[in-house]
């Protein structure tokens, strides 16, 4: 979890948790489901905000405290394009870490805290494995500006049933700018899904069954992008783990995205779980198949 400092396009900066684990985690809690959190995290991360998380029955037990000043990084906005500046990296998360045996473990990793070894121990302890990548490839300047770099990931991807990542970070994975290439290229490497968000143009999916399109719905109130790929994501795990419809599960992702660009920070979850099944159902329909099965 991450301490965000985001800049908008009006120069206004507001400082709010971030951070895949903190979005996934309350995404999923939203939906349902018993969550835990395993993070890191130092002496200036906000009580209060893990005070809300244990609210809506979030397990915080596997939160290491640290002496070490928390992940921070500052998000500028600027029309409709991102930049990250690294402040801090924040601790590591100990290999240590109580894991125990969930059904789903999501590992979203921000800057490198997390390793090979996390993620073999997490393999054996799951029964389906999720990697978010955007913190495996990241590499910060000396003036902390953050930019992708291309890393043999393939031993990572093997251990995963599924991997999500934006466009940006595919494109540095498989040197591609086609998206349905990026997933294709993303299965070779061993996991069973591949998931790449579009932003405003919605994602693809890639599995067994061929790779397919999932339209965005058009939200018109946007304030704040931030973590909407980590709730698509989550959304995605938990409507997948209930009904096995890969596309049933896109839909309830995309339309979960399409609610918490509305606000920013834990205000992003003031949604209508009635509004998010409605959305749900529009988009269902609409996903389509643009590549067979390659059989």
């Amino acid at each position: 979890m991450t301490i965000d400092e985001i800049v908008s396009d009006s120069g206004l900066e507001r400082i709010t948790p971030g951070g895949s684990s903190f979005y996934a985690s309350v995404a999923a809690s939203f939906l349902g489901v018993d969550v835990g959190v395993i993070s890191s995290l130092g002496p200036d991360y906000p009580q209060a905000t893990l005070d809300w998380m244990a609210k809506r029955n979030i397990d915080l037990s596997g939160v290491q405290k640290s002496n070490l000043a928390s992940a921070r990084f500052r998000l500028l906005y600027k029309r409709r394009s991102r930049k990250v500046k690294l402040l801090n990296r924040g601790p590591r998360i100990s290999n240590r870490a109580p894991i125990g045996n969930p059904d789903i473990i999501h590992l979203g990793p921000v800057y490198h805290e997390i390793n090979l070894e996390i993620i073999a121990v997490a393999r054996q302890k799951c029964r389906f494995l999720a990697l978010d990548v955007q913190g495996m490839i990241r590499r910060a300047g000396s003036s902390g500006r953050i930019r992708l770099s291309n890393r043999n990931l393939d031993d990572h991807l093997n251990l995963c049933d599924a991997v999500k990542a934006s466009r940006e970070e595919a494109r540095v994975l498989t040197s591609t700018t086609d998206p349905i290439r990026m997933a294709v290229s993303l299965l070779g490497k061993g996991p069973k899904f591949a998931l790449i968000t579009l932003g405003s143009k919605g994602a693809v999916l890639g599995f067994e069954d061929g790779i397919v399109k999932v339209p965005a719905y058009q939200e018109t109130r946007q304030s704040d992008p931030t973590g909407a790929g980590d709730v698509m994501l989550a959304g995605w795990l938990v409507a997948f783990w209930r009904t096995m419809d890969p596309a049933w599960a896109s839909a309830v992702g995309s339309a979960f995205a399409s609610l918490i660009v509305r606000h920013s920070g834990k205000a992003k979850f003031r949604v209508s779980r009635r509004e998010l099944f409605r959305r749900a159902g529009w988009i269902y329909p609409r996903v389509s198949i643009v590549k067979g099965p390659s059989r």
